[in-house]
């Protein structure tokens, strides 16, 4: 119910009416029923809102609310899973979580047996009621190394769970009795981008993963030639004569240790050589011949990578602007892309 309407009276009327006729009862509501409820909602919202805003300053200890959703969002499109591990209070309501890392959790199976979960559910703008909903629930475990292994069970879960072995109690009595050294075990939070063929989540960039792969081989590519540059930019060779005896190590040790590297592009290669023939013989000759046409002047694959990049972006249906793409854009084009997405 709005307030802040012009109409809010009328609005609360109606929404006393909708919560009496739930209930059996028929009776019209009275100005004072109508002002008692204004200040009931007023109330109402406020605490609710000095709640949300203390859990939300507070969720995290480690890292601001803000921070932690980047995160999630980041793992989950990139890997198609995040985690959160929630915490409650004595009272039993939500006060603390922090991101897992997915990489380290498994998913159980679902239970065989379902659970009985007191659900809320409205019934008029002004009131709810709890209605017994049966639910399987599953459970989780994190496996990293050198570390124990550790149980979750599925958020909302009513039950006791042990954190040590994943088995359910009917009380935390029981697990003390059972399991003297556990602990109850904290509930879980999945995130994921939602895949019909398992309980994991594919990334959204799956559809586009040989794009993916073919950017990642070609920048490879496009860096190894950079790295290791093996024409060199020019040669010197040697006509009416031979190598002196030193030449062909000299060769090899260029090869080898000279041209791997950026600023291999600009060294050049130095043969000595001695003349061959006796008296009377062609005098030996040195040329220089460049080999700037045999090199690569450029990225390779560019086209391929544009094409790949455009793949990619289609996977979340993104406009040029919104990956810094676009260039003379004006304001309209902007905010037309923009509430297109």
């Amino acid at each position: 119910v709005d307030l802040e309407k012009a109409d809010a009276t009328k609005l609360i009327r109606d929404a006393l009416v909708k919560d009496r006729v739930s209930q059996g009862d028929f009776t019209p509501p009275t100005d004072e029923d109508v002002e008692a409820c204004r200040l009931m909602i007023e109330r109402g919202q406020l605490e609710e809102k000095t709640r949300f805003e203390r859990f939300i300053e507070y969720v995290c200890p480690s890292k601001s609310f803000v921070e932690l959703r980047v995160e999630t969002r980041l793992e989950s499109e990139g890997a198609g899973n995040a985690y959160w591990e929630v915490t409650r209070n004595a009272a039993g309501q939500p006060a603390y979580a922090d991101r897992v890392e997915q990489h380290s959790v498994r998913l159980r199976r679902v239970d065989k047996d379902f659970t009985i979960v007191a659900t809320k559910q409205r019934r008029s703008p002004l009131s709810y009621e709890e209605v017994d909903v049966p639910r399987r629930f599953r459970s989780f475990v994190q496996l990293q190394q050198g570390c124990p292994t550790v149980f979750f069970k599925e958020f909302g879960d009513p039950r006791v769970m042990s954190s040590s072995t994943g088995v359910p109690y009917d009380s935390e009595d029981e697990l003390a009795q059972r399991e003297p050294n556990a602990v109850p075990a904290t509930e879980m939070v999945h995130w994921r981008v939602p895949d019909m063929l398992g309980p994991y989540g594919l990334p959204t960039w799956y559809a586009a993963q040989f794009a993916v792969l073919g950017t990642l081989y070609s920048e490879r590519l496009n860096h190894n030639l950079i790295n290791n540059n093996n024409i060199p930019p020019m040669a010197i060779f040697i006509s009416g004569g031979k190598l002196a005896p030193d030449g062909v190590a000299k060769l090899k040790d260029h090869i080898k240790n000279t041209i791997s590297g950026p600023e291999s592009w600009s060294k050049i290669l130095i043969l000595e050589a001695e003349s061959t023939g006796g008296t009377g013989a062609a005098r030996c000759k040195i040329e220089l011949h460049p080999l700037m046409a045999a090199q690569q002047k450029d990225q390779m694959f560019q086209e391929m990578e544009a094409n790949n990049f455009d793949k990619v972006k289609t996977q979340w249906r993104l406009p040029d602007l919104l990956v810094g793409k676009s260039q003379e854009v004006n304001r309209a084009q902007a905010d037309a892309a923009i509430q297109t997405v």
